[in-house]
Formats: C-alpha cells, structure tokens, sequence
C-alpha cells in the first residue's frame, strides 16, 4: 500500500504542529528513567545492606552448641 501525494503537496497529510505528542513521550520517557533509576539505588543498597554472613538456619540448635551443651 503506498500513499499517493496529489500534485502540490510537498508534506504528509498529518503533521502535529504542536508538540503535545513529543511532550508527553519527554516525560514518559523521563518517569521511566526515575524509575530505573531508584531501582538501581535500591539494588546498590541491599549490596551494601549486611555482612554478607547467612543467619543461622535453626537458632536454637548453634545457642546449646556455642553453651557448649551439645556432645
């Protein structure tokens, strides 16, 4: 399907003159890079949240071994 042009017409039929299309997708575009950017910031501070060590799986069982109860 091609569109055919009448004879004197140099530009397409639609032409949006007044930017409205382009503001909205600058802030879209805008409000997703927010985004991603706080996502970010929340990765890069649970990397920095712990030591890195794992909690103890059963916290009763490693208390009576460091009492020194268990054989």
């Amino acid at each position: 399907m091609t569109l055919q042009l009448k004879q004197g017409d140099e530009h397409p039929v639609f032409v949006a003159s007044s930017g409205r299309r382009a503001r909205l997708l600058w802030v879209l575009g805008i409000v997703l890079a927010l985004a991603c950017l706080a996502y970010a910031a929340l990765i890069g501070i649970s990397f920095m949240g712990d030591s890195g060590r794992a909690p103890d799986p059963v916290p009763a069982s490693s208390a009576a071994y460091r009492s020194g109860s268990v054989p």
